[in-house]
């Protein structure tokens, strides 16, 4: 092998090298917005079942209250679209409240597992 071919060698190497630090570091970056982004959407789970909750408690105490729905030509009464209502505040609430803490975990433990 001649001089010049491992000057060569050598050179491919140190930018094969670069290439994988500009790569990882891409990498690393993308990974932390990732992360943030995570972080965000799960405390805005969090704090939307809070706002859910709050709001089925107004409605709760009456001092937010529902007279019909109506869908077309159907319309339901009071104590129907009241249920419906609650039902489906009660169930939203409660699907964002384990899904939000839940998803700050999952962004935790992926952070200290360094994926």
């Amino acid at each position: 092998m001649s001089v010049s071919s491992a000057k060569l060698i050598q050179s491919r190497t140190i930018e094969f090298c670069k290439t994988i630090n500009n790569w990882t570091s891409n990498r690393k970056s993308k990974a932390k917005i990732i992360y943030y982004a995570n972080i965000s959407i799960g405390i805005i789970q969090t704090f939307s079942s809070i706002f859910i909750f709050i709001l089925f408690s107004l409605f709760s105490i009456e001092v937010i209250s529902i007279d019909e729905i109506s869908l077309g030509n159907t319309v339901l009464p009071h104590k129907t679209s009241e249920f419906i209502f609650y039902t489906i505040l009660i169930f939203s609430g409660t699907l964002l409240l384990i899904s939000g803490p839940f998803k700050l975990f999952l962004s935790r433990e992926t952070k200290t597992l360094g994926i």
